[in-house]
């Protein structure tokens, strides 16, 4: 029998990190060394967003099949695009918001809509 699917097929995980480190955290760390540390998860696309307070950093986790790289994309375009759209005009509707980076669109465009010949 194959395995039932998922309850879940993606994880959207926000986390917010503090900008300055405080003393009594560093305190904690005397003596001990960081060797390196690595996520882990039973998703096949977790998105981690890592608020920063001045910024954010996105990072993603998927299964071989879905490029990593490619989900990047489509979010940065997204939040870019709905930067653009907050600052430049508010009252856009969310359908109206490109999330399309542009070598996907015109993949989509020319690569695939081309005629067989």
């Amino acid at each position: 029998w194959p395995p039932p699917a998922p309850l879940f097929s993606a994880l959207l995980n926000y986390r917010h990190s503090s900008i300055a480190v405080t003393d009594e955290a560093l305190t904690a760390w005397d003596g001990m060394q960081s060797l390196g540390d690595e996520e882990r998860t039973n998703y096949p696309l977790t998105l981690n967003v890592d608020d920063q307070g001045e910024g954010f950093q996105l990072t993603v986790q998927t299964v071989p099949l879905v490029e990593a790289t490619r989900i990047c994309a489509y979010m940065q375009q997204t939040l870019n695009s709905l930067v653009d759209a907050l600052e430049q005009a508010p009252q856009t509707p969310l359908h109206a918001i490109s999330i399309l980076p542009f070598n996907e669109r015109a993949q989509l465009l020319e690569q695939c809509n081309r005629p067989e010949k």
